[in-house]
């Protein structure tokens, strides 16, 4: 038996890219101050969204090798989307930070800064979970 099956893997796998990345960030910046804590989870979602792209990347190669050609075909118009996703997602990001900064912000300031990061969350959280659901896929494939 195995001690996480695969519906466990696709939930807990997406998650933990996202917590390391920022993880990383955290430590390679050297802001562990709330105003940089603020900072990171806010352009968060348009490196998420970059990582996205290399792990469907990675899904290509795998489904390469294996020879599946309905599979990779998928994969590679995944690729072209999460590309245009990111696009998206990653500016959202980057005025969700330049609204952040501001340093008098009004009441319509804070529902712009809410729905930017809102819905850069979720367009990264989405291609995330959809890139690491075609690279476990295209690992286990049998050859």
């Amino acid at each position: 038996m195995d001690v996480l099956s695969k519906e466990m893997i696709n939930i807990i796998l997406p998650i933990l890219v996202v917590v390391l990345t920022l993880l990383i960030k955290l430590l390679v910046n050297h802001n562990f101050t709330w105003i940089g804590l603020g900072k990171e989870m806010i352009i968060l979602p348009g490196d998420i969204s970059i990582l996205s792209i290399s792990f469907i990347t990675s899904a290509i190669l795998v489904i390469s090798n294996k020879g599946n050609n309905e599979l990779l075909l998928n994969a590679i118009v995944c690729l072209l989307i999460f590309f245009c996703m990111t696009l998206i997602a990653f500016p959202l990001s980057k005025k969700a930070y330049d609204i952040y900064s501001l340093d008098n912000k009004k009441l319509g300031d804070w529902f712009s800064l809410f729905g930017l990061i809102l819905i850069s969350y979720i367009i990264s959280v989405v291609i995330v979970y959809i890139a690491t659901i075609f690279l476990l896929t295209g690992v286990n494939i049998n050859d």
